[in-house]
């Protein structure tokens, strides 16, 4: 065969596959293009009542409502926020108000509420409920500080002091959350590995 017949033959097959390419890339466009026309967006979080006015539902609905929500009693709540405030741990961000902020994090903390289920009851994104969770966390870890200090770990109780069953043996316990002591005996047939441990 003459080589311009095979040149040109290959250039045909070339152009062949070329506009079958073209026409498969079009196809795809309109494909695409008829899925976006077909997708309507609508917005997910369209309940009547926004997160401030379900707030102000609870506070200033029932007495028991605020305690059954927040886990506290509605006077306790707002000092709580007046708190926050003043310290200047939390403020009203540009879409929460510091109680919506604090009610979205004792729900969570108080209740194990989700992220998505908080996201539902206050129409707020998951994004913006974990931003403000963790500044609510931050802002009760500075609370934390400031009010719960430890004891004197330097100076044996007097409890422990007066006691002889219990002294020397518990001089050097830090204590326990609810200070209570519970006696407890190793029976006799299982005494060897407890042997010099206290």
């Amino acid at each position: 065969m003459d080589q311009r017949m095979i040149a040109s033959r290959e250039h045909i097959e070339q152009m062949e596959r070329d506009d079958t390419d073209a026409e498969i890339m079009m196809c795809m466009m309109l494909l695409m293009k008829a899925r976006d026309s077909l997708y309507t967006r609508e917005p997910i979080r369209d309940s009547k009542l926004t997160g401030p006015e379900r707030v102000s539902e609870v506070l200033n609905g029932h007495v028991d409502r605020c305690y059954e929500q927040y886990k506290m009693e509605r006077h306790v709540f707002l000092n709580l926020e007046a708190l926050m405030r003043q310290r200047g741990w939390l403020e009203d961000s540009r879409y929460l108000r510091v109680d919506e902020q604090l009610a979205m994090f004792i729900s969570i903390v108080g209740h194990n509420d989700r992220y998505r289920d908080i996201a539902e009851h206050f129409q707020h994104s998951l994004n913006t409920i974990g931003e403000h969770f963790k500044k609510v966390l931050r802002a009760f870890i500075l609370l934390g500080q400031e009010n719960i200090k430890p004891p004197n770990f330097s100076r044996c109780p007097k409890q422990i002091l007066e006691k002889p069953k219990l002294y020397p043996f518990f001089k050097d316990c830090i204590g326990v959350i609810d200070g209570t002591h519970v006696s407890a005996s190793v029976p006799l047939s299982k005494q060897i590995p407890y042997r010099g441990r206290k």
